[in-house]
């Protein structure tokens, strides 16, 4: 009886707290992930006007050709 009690505090008891500390952090960082995701709209980049879409059209085509060009 008396290594039952041992073995439950020595190894059992610390390792559920492990796992349970290991569980709490993998929330936080997924939920910080999530953060991360949604906070670029915080600069409103998604809100374009459609003039502004048709001047910056032949800059982008030249940025992505070149960016193929430079992979390839």
């Amino acid at each position: 009886m008396g290594l039952d009690l041992f073995f439950w505090l020595v190894l059992c008891l610390p390792l559920n707290f492990t796992l349970l500390a290991s569980t709490f952090y993998q929330v936080l960082i997924l939920s910080d992930l999530e953060a991360d995701f949604i906070n670029p709209y915080m600069k409103q980049t998604h809100l374009i006007d459609v003039t502004e879409v048709f001047r910056l059209l032949s800059a982008e085509k030249k940025f992505r050709i070149a960016k193929i060009l430079l992979i390839t």
